[in-house]
C-alpha cells in the first residue's frame, strides 16, 4: 500500500462508529492470526519436495491464502506447503491456533464451535482432519515393565442417519493397551480381539528383555510366553512386583471421558479418539496446542510419539 493511501485509511479511521471499529478491529486480528499460522506452517524451501512427483526442482509462483506457492519444473503442477496434507483446502486460517487450543483442552464439538466462532459442522470437519495423524504417533517401543490390558465397546453409529445402520445388530469393539512404566503408551484399536492381532501389533513394540503385567487369562500372557517374555499378573506375585494400576486408571479415564465429556463417540472415528486422548498423557507438562498444528501438517516429521528413557528390568 502506498504512503498516501495508508494515511487516507488511517484518517477515515476516527469516522466509524464503535460497531464498524469492532468490526475493523476482529478483521485485522483475524489476518494477523491467519499470518502467523501460514509462517508458522510453512516449510523451509531447503526441506520441500513436490507432493506429486517428489522432486525438488521448482520455482517460487505467486502467494495464495499468505502462504507461497510453487511450480514443479518437472510435472508442472503446482502447490504449497500443505498440499496433499489433512490442512489442505481448510478455510479461516486465522482460528486454526484458537481450534488447537480446543483440542488441548478436550473440548465438545459444539463447545470449540462456540469459542472459534465458526459453525459446529465445521468444528466436526476441523477436529478430525486435525487428528488425522494422531493415529500414527504412538511409542514405537516399550520396555521395562509392560502392561498391557484391553477395552471393549460396544459399536456406536453415533451421527449416522442411515436407519438400516442404526438398528442392525451392534458388534463388541476393542481398544489394545500397552503402558510401560516411562509412560510410553501403545494401543490398538479394532473390531476384534486375538492372538493374531496382539502378535502382529505388540511383537515389534515390546522389548526381549521386558516383564508383560497382565490381567490372568488374558490373551496376553499367550503372547508374552509365544515370544519368551517375562510375564507376571496384576496382583503381587515371586517376583515382589506390584501392579501400578497405570494402564487400567488409563483406559477408565478414556471411557468416562468419551461418554460423558463428548456423550459418546461413533466407531469409525473412535481410532481419533484413542489417539487425542493418547496425546493429553504423552507429556509430562501436558501437550502443546501448537503441536496439534505440527502433526496434522506432517506425519513424516511426527511419526512416533516422543521416546522416553527407558528403564530395564
Amino acid at each position: 500500500m502506498k504512503n498516501d493511501s495508508f494515511e487516507s485509511f488511517v484518517s477515515k479511521v476516527d469516522n466509524l462508529s464503535s460497531l464498524e471499529f469492532r468490526l475493523l478491529k476482529e478483521k485485522i486480528e483475524n489476518k494477523i492470526y491467519s499470518k502467523r499460522v501460514s509462517y508458522i506452517l510453512e516449510t523451509p524451501i531447503e526441506e520441500l519436495k513436490c507432493p506429486f512427483c517428489n522432486l525438488s526442482d521448482f520455482i517460487r509462483w505467486g502467494k495464495r491464502n499468505d502462504m507461497q506457492r510453487y511450480r514443479c519444473k518437472a510435472c508442472s503442477k503446482t502447490f504449497n506447503s500443505l498440499t496433499k496434507t489433512p490442512l489442505a483446502g481448510l478455510a479461516r486460517k486465522g482460528h486454526w491456533l484458537d481450534y488447537s487450543k480446543c483440542l488441548r483442552d478436550g473440548y465438545s464439538i459444539r463447545k470449540a464451535a462456540i469459542e472459534c466462532g465458526i459453525h459446529y459442522t465445521t468444528s466436526f470437519r476441523w477436529r478430525h482432519r486435525f487428528l488425522t495423524n494422531a493415529k500414527f504417533i504412538k511409542a514405537k517401543k516399550l520396555g521395562g515393565i509392560v502392561e498391557n490390558t484391553f477395552l471393549k465397546l460396544k459399536e456406536s453409529f453415533k451421527g449416522s442417519k442411515n436407519k438400516f445402520v442404526v438398528n442392525k445388530k451392534r458388534k463388541d469393539v476393542f481398544v489394545l493397551y500397552g503402558v510401560d512404566r516411562n509412560n510410553n503408551i501403545y494401543d490398538v484399536t479394532n473390531k476384534g480381539f486375538s492372538m493374531g492381532l496382539i502378535d502382529r501389533n505388540f511383537k515389534q513394540v515390546v522389548l526381549p528383555n521386558s516383564l508383560v503385567l497382565t490381567e490372568k487369562q488374558s490373551k496376553f500372557i499367550e503372547f508374552a510366553k509365544r515370544n519368551n517374555l517375562r510375564y507376571s499378573y496384576l496382583i503381587n506375585n515371586s517376583d515382589k512386583l506390584t501392579y501400578s494400576g497405570k494402564t487400567d486408571s488409563y483406559k477408565e479415564s478414556f471411557k468416562d471421558w468419551i461418554n460423558k465429556n463428548l456423550r459418546g463417540v461413533a466407531t469409525k472415528y473412535l481410532e481419533n479418539y484413542v489417539s487425542w486422548f493418547r496425546s493429553f498423557n504423552e507429556f509430562n507438562s501436558g501437550i502443546k496446542d501448537i503441536t496439534f498444528l505440527y502433526r496434522a501438517k506432517s506425519i513424516e516429521k511426527y511419526r512416533y510419539q516422543a521416546q522416553k528413557m527407558l528403564r530395564f528390568l
